[in-house]
């Protein structure tokens, strides 16, 4: 199993989490590709958080592609 498409939506939290973390994000949709094809996951990932958005984004790819190498 792959990952074909991914799309992750970020923010920014007011307050700050733990006045550190001041983004968020969050897996909005999510296809991956096995042998029987294309698929839309429909699971629930909690969010990531980080000091940047790009440190959220990056926590959040990593959560997704540990998930699909554990499938």
């Amino acid at each position: 199993m792959e990952i074909d498409d991914i799309i992750i939506v970020t923010n920014e939290m007011f307050p700050p989490l733990l006045r550190k973390y001041k983004y968020f994000a969050a897996v909005q949709v999510l296809y991956v590709v096995d042998e029987s094809g294309r698929h839309k996951i429909d699971k629930s990932f909690r969010e990531t958080y980080g000091e940047t958005k790009e440190e959220a984004i990056e926590k959040m790819q990593q959560k997704v592609r540990d998930w699909v190498k554990s499938q």
